[in-house]
């Protein structure tokens, strides 16, 4: 295990990564966090960056046409390794982080699969419930149709609670999905009348396929970022988030858990408040600390046994530092440990180097790791 902890302006004399050093004037956790989001292009050139689209079945009764979408580039070399990108809570396959990732690795040699999670993007209006931070079985059906469609060698890359998602689903044991089903069926009983087909074709598959994994800005513990989140210093994200979560209610995506609340109780203003009404029971968890509990990806990073990457920064303004001190690192071979002082959330926009002329430091690490999982030098 390689455990860094790179203090900006330090040489990292450890693999010889170029450091983190935040451009100047934008050194602040949510200069760092907003400044990243809004540099550069968010769309591809589509004559350059050719993707074609295809939908998922999830594991639902014949017949219920729920998908999620996913967008593909192939490379001419259909040997190459593929890697899925995970977006994290509100985004889709064309959040600026996803798109910028995806021209450097496509210049790599890389297959890359962007994944909508369910509800999200393009693929909105393909399934009949959302998405969580908790519900791994969309990324296992995604992992299946990249490994017989694309490339058996394949890594996945997660954001945020795409990050959370990624943790979780390289350490859970295959119990824990068909629990997600089962919760599923509890909380709408018309949901899964009976298995799914496509769930028991998942038998045939290995519990998980990547080979390697990453995970950036993951919220290790659920229930520590929700209090971070419905608190003072987080209030400009929450206010943002939870508007884009009133839009889903008022969508009819959670059909009778809003029609049977009162008016005045159906938009909430705390996540806490919306998990309780919305997130948990959708899902069937008894309530959004169990949600919290079961979900929260840093509860299986000793199970993880496939190698990855962990990149956080410690001023991020969303996720509390003070859980990932409590973490027996040392004892997590597979897991490496990479985490910057600064850098905020998804962020990392540094100075320029020659090596990074976009001032993307994130994405350099990310693909200096990937690089480094098939045998090239970056």
């Amino acid at each position: 295990m390689i455990h860094r902890w790179i203090a900006p302006g330090n040489e990292d004399v450890d693999g010889g990564l170029i450091p983190f050093r935040p451009v100047s004037g934008v050194r602040g956790p949510h200069a760092q966090t907003i400044a990243t989001h809004l540099l550069g292009r968010a769309t591809f050139n589509s004559k350059k960056f050719k993707s074609d689209l295809y939908t998922v079945a999830l594991p639902s009764p014949e017949g219920s046409m729920d998908r999620i979408l996913l967008k593909i580039h192939r490379q001419k070399a259909r040997e190459a390794p593929a890697v899925i990108l995970v977006h994290g809570m509100e985004g889709s396959s064309e959040s600026v982080y996803i798109i910028k990732l995806t021209e450097k690795l496509l210049s790599r040699g890389f297959h890359v699969v962007r994944m909508n999670l369910r509800q999200c993007g393009d693929g909105r209006d393909m399934a009949r419930m959302t998405y969580n931070a908790a519900m791994t079985v969309d990324l296992h059906a995604a992992c299946i149709f990249v490994h017989e469609n694309l490339s058996e060698k394949m890594a996945l890359v997660g954001y945020s609670l795409g990050g959370n998602l990624t943790l979780k689903y390289m350490g859970e044991p295959g119990t824990e999905r068909a629990r997600q089903i089962r919760n599923l069926r509890r909380a709408q009983p018309d949901y899964l009348e009976r298995e799914s087909p496509l769930r028991r074709r998942w038998k045939d598959f290995p519990l998980r396929l990547p080979e390697r994994w990453v995970a950036v800005s993951a919220p290790l513990d659920l229930k520590a970022t929700q209090v971070r989140m419905d608190s003072e210093r987080a209030r400009i994200y929450r206010e943002a988030f939870l508007e884009e979560f009133k839009l889903r209610v008022d969508s009819g995506v959670y059909g009778e858990l809003a029609r049977n609340l009162p008016a005045a109780h159906r938009r909430p203003d705390t996540f806490y408040r919306f998990d309780t009404l919305y997130t948990a029971p959708a899902a069937g968890y008894l309530g959004a600390e169990h949600y919290y509990e079961v979900g929260s990806g840093g509860t299986y990073l000793s199970r993880i046994k496939t190698p990855g990457l962990l990149l956080h920064a410690l001023d991020d303004p969303m996720i509390p530092h003070e859980p990932i001190h409590e973490i027996p690192w040392s004892q997590y071979k597979d897991i490496e440990v990479h985490f910057t002082l600064n850098g905020g959330h998804v962020g990392w926009l540094g100075r320029k180097h020659p090596e990074i002329p976009d001032r993307r430091w994130m994405d350099y690490r990310i693909e200096t790791y990937l690089l480094d999982w098939i045998g090239r030098k970056s």
